[in-house]
């Protein structure tokens, strides 16, 4: 009943009264890393960056051999430019005997992160020795493609997938590479491979059903529909089923699919911003301008801000 709770008062944006059921939840399981993190995650949303810090210092004590925790925790430290609390972080869980490799890979990434790529690419090769030999190379990839430019990542990539075929992170890596460019064709082509080697995935379902919508391709609608039948209640997912269906010219439908996301998730920006497109064709400018008032532009996307400005322009 608390993960009930816990989870309906985040969807419905009280986050406090969230993180005290989550802290309930972690308190009475420990053996839980994700409400500890979610309380921690919750934590940051609604200002109180100290504290999660402390939540995850806290997490790191009781599970000194799950990773997710160090790994949240040195993100967190270098977005508040604590670098060197960072490095501390990554070095605690390289120092793990089984975890040398993931501990490693941190350390690069905070590097990474620090715009110190020498060091990084360094920890990468370190990464590499300790076992994580696939991770290592990718994340060295995408690391020199912000020096060397996108080209160098798009070769590097084909020349790892020719010889890797199977490789989920390198897929990952692509299909990251492929929609920052608004390449949505090759994304969509990697995304295929994804779903022949692990079938019937929501996740990849909706993310294929995403950029066969920008190429509008109305296989999309078939894929959204597949996707929300396995996820019903996934905000995002029902974002994408919209999006199908007003490709499909199944308007009314997408308004339905929009409401209901916000249903379960009342602040969510894009779902906010889509909803106003649609209600603005409709001639409904009053609803559509309380949609978009107050919303954050710093968190939408590309995509989504342009959409967002298209809105505001006609109001």
């Amino acid at each position: 009943m608390k993960a009930l709770a816990a989870s309906t008062h985040e969807a419905a944006g009280n986050l406090e009264q969230a993180i005290t059921k989550y802290a309930e939840l972690n308190a009475r399981f420990p053996e839980r890393v994700d409400w500890g993190m979610k309380r921690a995650e919750l934590q940051v949303r609604a200002g109180n960056t100290s504290e999660a810090i402390q939540s995850l210092r806290k997490l790191i004590s009781q599970r000194t051999d799950e990773p997710a925790p160090y790994q949240m925790l040195a993100m967190l430290q270098v977005r508040q430019r604590l670098g060197n609390d960072a490095l501390v972080t990554a070095s605690m869980l390289a120092d793990r005997p089984k975890l040398k490799s993931t501990g490693l890979l941190l350390q690069g990434d905070v590097l990474a992160q620090m715009e110190q790529d020498t060091k990084a690419l360094k920890a990468y090769d370190e990464a590499a020795k300790a076992g994580a030999t696939e991770a290592a190379t990718l994340r060295k990839i995408e690391l020199q493609a912000r020096t060397l430019g996108e080209g160098y990542a798009d070769a590097e990539l084909r020349d790892w997938l020719a010889k890797h075929p199977d490789s989920m992170q390198g897929l990952a890596l692509a299909i990251r590479v492929a929609t920052v460019k608004g390449d949505y064709a090759t994304a969509a082509k990697h995304l295929e491979a994804v779903d022949k080697l692990n079938p019937n995935n929501p996740a990849t379902l909706n993310d294929l059903a995403w950029a066969y919508a920008q190429l509008k391709n109305p296989a999309a609608l078939v894929l959204a529909v597949r996707a929300n039948q396995l996820a019903p209640e996934n905000p995002q997912i029902l974002d994408t089923l919209a999006e199908a269906q007003t490709l499909a010219g199944k308007k009314k439908e997408a308004v339905a699919s929009l409401r209901f996301g916000l249903a379960l998730a009342p602040q969510h920006p894009v779902l906010k911003v889509h909803l106003a497109e649609l209600l603005m064709e409709e001639g409904n400018k009053k609803e559509a301008a309380v949609l978009l008032d107050g919303i954050d532009q710093k968190v939408l996307s590309k995509e989504s801000l342009a959409r967002f400005e298209r809105v505001k322009r006609s109001l």
